[in-house]
């Protein structure tokens, strides 16, 4: 049988040394990355008020809604014209809440990396999310007949 040398010289030894110290640091500061994105994450709220100032809606980092305010001019539109005002604008908060810990992640991550790709399809954007003021209008309230 073939006996192979498995014998490696200092140089050898050394250098492979290194290399494993240097991937333990590029681990150890990429799970400091990752827990202080963490604690930003955590803590982040994102406010959005309708372009119309009728409602202003509040939400966390995971596009949980904290809170909905109305203003007197949310009384001036029919029931289907401030839903709909009301979805736009939880979109929007969302959708902002999301670009931010999209870009806080691309920053402590980058662009390329599996983290930031997982991050981006969690929190990538929803749909219609600009919000409108209703005072354009549409007939009727979609909600109750007369």
């Amino acid at each position: 049988m073939n006996e192979q040398d498995w014998s490696l010289d200092d140089q050898d030894v050394e250098a492979r040394l290194r290399q494993i110290d240097e991937q333990v640091a590029a681990a150890q500061e990429r799970a400091a990355a990752a827990q202080e994105l963490a604690s930003q994450v955590e803590t982040l709220r994102q406010e959005v008020t309708s372009d119309g100032r009728e409602v202003t809606v509040e939400v966390d980092s995971a596009g949980r809604i904290l809170s909905i305010k109305f203003t007197d001019s949310a009384l001036r539109l029919t029931a289907r014209e401030l839903s709909e005002v009301v979805m736009e604008t939880v979109n929007a908060a969302r959708n902002k809440a999301g670009k931010i810990v999209l870009d806080m992640a691309r920053e402590a991550f980058g662009a390329e990396s599996d983290s930031w790709e997982q991050m981006r399809r969690a929190f990538g954007p929803v749909d219609d999310a600009k919000p409108k003021s209703a005072s354009s209008g549409s007939s009727g309230d979609g909600f109750f007949t007369t």
